[in-house]
């Protein structure tokens, strides 16, 4: 179907594309790793992209992903805003970001999209395509990406869980895209703000597969979303993940 000459339904990806959600519930759901990323290396590049539908818990301060301890993470804060938040290895803050825009129940989906290039220094968010108008702390230095553990949906022992419908949490340690290219965050979110067919293991926006990449296949058990599409390796669940009511394709 066309509409204003795009494709309806049709991303950059090719063909139509359904992002499948799955439900974390905010009170026994979260994933963990229990060792680092395979083929995790520290680094001063980093892309992240997630697809979020806030149920509950406005006001309370819920992760994305999160590593060992209580920094290095993608999280949501009390004030509903997504924190953003990397160190080096020695605990240093490297790069630091808050949205200006809510992340709560009444806003539905919403798509996050970042990367930073710590190299110049240099990093570009974006929120359902639009520029994130935020002030990046940012440090000419590396991230540590080798922690000894990775958990998603809450932090590695089990607190400030989420509760979020969670469809295509795609993170990139390595890699850098300037998202202030239109072409660039095409890879991600289609002209009418869908989701795009990363590729079967998320290797399609760079050519390689990223360390992470949750993404939860038509027809299969949500559980199959903690088992990693990405190169880094799967997540065990603790709870009961559950199909999406919703999904950000619709």
């Amino acid at each position: 179907m066309l509409a204003g000459n795009q494709l309806i339904g049709f991303g950059a990806g090719g063909g139509a594309y359904r992002a499948n959600a799955v439900r974390f519930d905010g009170v026994n759901d979260y994933l963990t790793r229990g060792a680092g990323f395979t083929g995790g290396v520290d680094s001063n590049k980093i892309i992240g992209s997630v697809w979020l539908n806030f149920q509950g818990g406005d006001g309370s301060s819920q992760r994305v992903l999160i590593t060992t301890g209580t920094t290095s993470a993608i999280s949501r804060t009390t004030a509903n805003k997504i924190f953003i938040d990397f160190e080096n290895s020695a605990g240093a803050l490297t790069f630091r970001v808050t949205t200006t825009t809510t992340f709560a129940v009444a806003n539905g989906w919403q798509h996050l999209l970042f990367s930073a290039d710590l190299s110049v220094p240099a990093a570009t968010v974006w929120v359902n395509d639009a520029k994130d108008a935020t002030a990046p702390t940012l440090v000419v230095d590396t991230m540590d990406f080798t922690r000894a553990d990775w958990a998603v949906g809450g932090d590695t022992g089990g607190t400030n869980k989420l509760n979020a419908e969670i469809a295509d949490l795609y993170v990139n340690f390595g890699a850098y895209l300037d998202f202030n290219t239109l072409a660039n965050r095409r890879k991600f979110i289609d002209a009418l703000g869908k989701p795009v067919d990363l590729g079967a293991d998320g290797s399609r926006p760079t050519g390689t597969p990223p360390v992470v990449f949750l993404s939860k296949a038509a027809g299969s058990l949500a559980h199959s979303f903690a088992a990693n599409k990405g190169s880094g390796g799967g997540f065990t669940v603790t709870g009961a993940l559950t199909d999406g009511a919703n999904s950000p394709s619709d």
